[in-house]
């Protein structure tokens, strides 16, 4: 890990975090304009420093930030060098840590944000949670204690002198053995490491945690159980050497006013108290409990729910309509989702980029056709996920783009040169998986499995035609299934892929999952003004979305197979979840399908790097990435490289 950390190159994609944040400098007074000449060179330095163990952090600055109420808070600003280490250190042990953290946990996370914690906060609310305790930790950053934080870090960081590197910022910065700098891109990591004990101790049978940083709110059923909460939590932090702020500590229900997070909930509405530059301008944030009759506010409505609607910042949003009896329909411009009389939820146009209406569920004609006009993407699911029928966005002025499509499909040799890349994403996705899924379990078989696709990978070169490299697809396939099976906790069998019928619980995952990839894949490649029915891998014709499905396959092992094994070896699922015919079909519980639909999207939304431009970005964001690469691949614009993930 440290390694890692004081590499050069880790250090360089330090510093583009620093410089991105445009932060000022530190107590050296040096700016990041004045570290950024003669970088490589400063790097190496630092690099070395950190390899002999001869690096110190240097001086921080103090900058004074006003609180509402008249209060300040303090930063204490490292300088450049610092940050770039911290920020190295965060890229290396950041993803590791971020598998332990509690679901409670919103703040410093990818994938993760106030909206999502505010979310959370009202789908509790419908579940029945309608008491509230409030507060926050008093003067959290900086009365954490250092003993009580490095014997924490110990617990998950087995890297000696990556612990030594903590230890050393802790010592310099907060001299007194309290304390982790605000300003600091390691303080954030650290300070949801300590108090991450306590998101899971706090929860239990009545109380749920919704914890954002030093925020938090805990959900009970009744006012017995509030109390009994805000009891146990004040022992929690005493036991961390913190306190709950008394000022900001209160008890009430629903039928009060909630403020978490800039939010302000009242009853069943929930208001924005702050601005959100991801927001309509003066926009009222709607969320559950409207009825029809009841005038909603001015201007568009919006949603603040995500049980139906998936991601915001990934460029790429699903409303999904599953339901039994839910109808979608119009609230002036609105999409409004209506169970009897009531609006369940209303969203505006906007947000929306795909529709997902499911078996039980229903969608009105004015809904359809205002869908239509606004270039949102409507699919009739069956139970399965499977796409029955589709209204796709028709792609208009890219004859261009077309022709050079066409011009590829048609040409043996480009369309071969293509094919080989795109099964080259496919496998080198399964040996990259399988490598990851037995870095603990050191199991040979699986071991062997991975060097024989790694050795197929290197002789793609030689399959000189489509049909080949299928076929090279297909010995692959033959290879991962069962080792991807051996990988399964005890009690789960797979022996094969087979997608329909699905005869066990992990084939009709694999195929659900498959399905809604499928679907966002295709309205990535649409809105990249792809047509669907050229492609190189599978065969170009009409009624096919047979480039949908040359992109998907660099995408399956990531977004399709690590989520559902994910599922499976951490108990998300069981087999109580499905049921099986005496003919041996494997059918998915409606509640399930809802479960999945939302640790899909949790996954999809992860961030991860574009190799397209090196920024972090949610996995829609990284498809629509690979689609315009795709795109100027076949304008002979740059060479395609298909998408690898490094766990």
């Amino acid at each position: 890990m440290f390694e890692r950390i004081a590499a050069v190159d880790t250090l360089r994609d330090g510093f583009r975090r620093v410089q991105a944040n445009q932060g000022g400098p530190g107590g050296d007074g040096l700016t990041i304009g004045a570290y950024e000449i003669g970088l490589d060179g400063r790097l190496q330095r630092l690099s070395r420093l950190l390899t002999s163990g001869d690096y110190w952090p240097g001086p921080v600055r103090m900058a004074h930030i006003p609180k509402p109420g008249g209060t300040t808070r303090t930063l204490r600003i490292p300088c450049i060098a610092d940050r770039i280490v911290q920020a190295a250190t965060l890229i290396v042990l950041g993803p590791v840590l971020d598998t332990e953290f509690s679901d409670a946990s919103y703040a410093y996370r990818p994938g993760r944000g106030v909206r999502d914690a505010i979310r959370r906060v009202a789908a509790l609310r419908r579940e029945g949670f309608i008491w509230t305790v409030e507060t926050d930790v008093d003067d959290f950053f900086d009365t954490i204690p250092h003993t009580k934080l490095i014997t924490r870090v110990e617990r998950s960081v087995s890297c000696e002198r990556t612990r030594d590197l903590i230890e050393r910022w802790l010592a310099a910065y907060g001299p007194e053995g309290r304390g982790v700098p605000q300003g600091g891109p390691i303080s954030p990591l650290l300070a949801n490491l300590y108090l991450d004990d306590l998101d899971d101790a706090i929860q239990s049978e009545g109380v749920r945690l919704i914890r954002y940083a030093d925020d938090l709110v805990l959900l009970t059923r009744t006012r017995e159980k509030a109390d009994i909460a805000l009891t146990k939590l004040e022992g929690l932090l005493a036991a961390q050497g913190l306190r709950a702020n008394p000022e900001a500590t209160r008890i009430r229900s629903f039928d009060e006013t909630l403020d978490f997070l800039g939010v302000r909930f009242v009853r069943t509405l929930a208001f924005d108290a702050i601005d959100d530059e991801e927001d309509l301008a003066g926009t009222p944030q709607v969320v559950v409990g409207r009825s029809v009759a009841e005038p909603l506010p001015p201007g568009p409505p919006d949603l603040l729910d995500t049980s139906a609607l998936g991601a915001r910042q990934s460029g790429l949003r699903v409303l999904y309509v599953r339901e039994r009896g839910r109808r979608l329909g119009l609230y002036g411009e609105a999409f409004a989702v209506r169970e009897g009389s009531d609006i369940v939820l209303a969203v505006a146009p906007p947000r929306v980029d795909r529709i997902e209406v499911g078996p039980e569920a229903f969608i009105d004609g004015e809904a359809l056709r205002h869908a239509g006009r606004m270039g949102i993407t409507v699919a009739l699911t069956d139970g399965y996920g499977d796409t029955l029928s589709e209204m796709q966005i028709m792609a208009h002025g890219r004859a261009t783009l077309h022709l050079a499509q066409a011009r590829t499909v048609l040409s043996e040799d480009l369309r071969v040169d293509l094919a080989r890349r795109l099964v080259e994403g496919r496998i080198r996705g399964q040996w990259e998986l399988l490598k990851r899924l037995n870095r603990l379990r050191k199991a040979p078989d699986i071991d062997l499995v991975a060097h024989k696709l790694k050795g197929m990978i290197r002789g793609l070169l030689r399959y000189k035609s489509v049909p080949e490299l299928m076929g090279a697809e297909g010995q692959a396939a033959a290879l991962y299934w069962p080792a991807y099976g051996l990988c399964l906790a005890k009690g789960w069998r797979f022996d094969r892929r087979i997608r329909r019928p699905a005869p066990d619980p992990v084939n009709a995952m694999l195929s659900l999952f498959a399905s809604l990839l499928a679907r966002d894949v295709g309205v990535v490649l649409e809105r990249r003004g792809l047509h669907p029915g050229f492609g190189v891998l599978h065969e170009a014709g009409d009624d096919r979305d047979a480039v949908t499905f040359d992109l998907i396959e660099e995408f399956r092992a990531p977004l399709v197979e690590a989520p559902v094994i994910t599922m499976v070896n951490n108990r998300v699922v069981n087999a109580q979840m499905f049921t099986t015919s005496p003919e041996g079909q494997c059918t998915i519980w409606a509640p399930t399908v809802q479960t999945l639909i939302r640790q899909y999207e949790a996954w999809i939304n992860k961030a991860v790097i574009s190799p397209l431009d090196g920024n972090k970005k949610a996995w829609r964001a990284v498809i629509g990435d690979q689609a315009s690469l795709m795109a100027a691949h076949m304008l002979g614009e740059r060479p395609y490289v298909p998408y690898r993930i490094r766990y």
